[in-house]
């Protein structure tokens, strides 16, 4: 018997019980790109941020997350312009929204984990949900919505559904974080 007939499968045996390592991109998270997800259309730059805007509807609720936010967010609605801090609050803000079309030819979102700086996009379904790490609330899409969004667990107003004609200021109580 040679030295090799009993190293070759010694070596099969080890690379049989070995675990495999799994990469993040194995594990299901990928980075956020241009997409699509039902009417929604999600445009990820680097010099605008991730921009959320309603295919179907243009006086839809638009939100606006930069890449690098520590949990705020930039919301619109046909009654203004504010920014939910990581505290639940809105403010008045004004701000600059990219009005380009939305990339035709993006591709639909599939189901998965997806990251977009320090944003944690999760599709499940007829849902799409984004959280971030230091705060509690987190911002809820569904496939057919006609323009509004869900944000779960505000610490100031718990749930809030925003409608294309809501105030998101009516009522915000204090203006920073």
């Amino acid at each position: 018997m040679s030295r090799w007939s009993m190293v070759v499968p010694l070596i099969a045996v080890v690379l049989a019980v070995a675990p495999l390592r799994a990469s993040a991109q194995d594990a299901g998270t990928r980075e956020l790109r241009t997409s699509t997800f039902g009417n929604w259309s999600l445009s990820a730059t680097t010099d605008r941020g991730l921009q959320i805007n309603n295919r179907l509807a243009p006086s839809a609720v638009r939100l606006r997350l930069t890449h690098d936010s520590n949990g705020w967010f930039w919301i619109e609605t046909l009654r203004g312009r504010a920014v939910l801090w990581t505290a639940g609050h809105f403010s008045g803000q004004s701000f600059e929204f990219d009005d380009r079309k939305p990339d035709p030819g993006a591709p639909p979102l599939a189901p998965g984990v997806y990251t977009f700086g320090t944003w944690t996009v999760r599709v499940t379904g007829d849902e799409l949900s984004i959280e971030h790490p230091e705060n509690p609330h987190r911002i809820v899409l569904t496939r057919t919505a006609d323009g509004w969004i869900v944000v779960q667990g505000l610490r100031s107003r718990g749930d809030l559904t925003v409608r294309p004609g809501d105030d998101v200021l009516e009522g915000a109580g204090p203006g920073t974080p």
